[in-house]
């Protein structure tokens, strides 16, 4: 395995296991969210409707979280501790 593969896997697994934790904290919160306002209250038992879109919400705002965390995170800690991470 060449070293570009190995930190494509490492980084796979490091965003996998992002994903797996984003998507505890998420689906609750999403969920919540989509029942606050109405949505799918004739949804019929057994119906997927529901379960796809709360899903789908999730997995993107996982994918934006992602997204972001790589954009903003060097700035961040720039700006909050006042160093350069390396």
């Amino acid at each position: 395995m060449s070293l570009q593969e190995w930190k494509t896997k490492q980084i796979e697994i490091t965003y996998n296991q992002f994903v797996s934790r984003m998507e505890r904290v998420l689906y609750k919160l999403v969920e919540d969210d989509v029942n606050d306002r109405g949505l799918y209250l004739d949804d019929e038992i057994g119906d997927n409707d529901y379960i796809d879109g709360v899903s789908a919400v999730v997995e993107h705002m996982t994918r934006s979280l992602w997204d972001s965390y790589g954009d903003n995170i060097d700035d961040i800690i720039s700006e909050e501790i006042g160093t350069d991470r390396r």
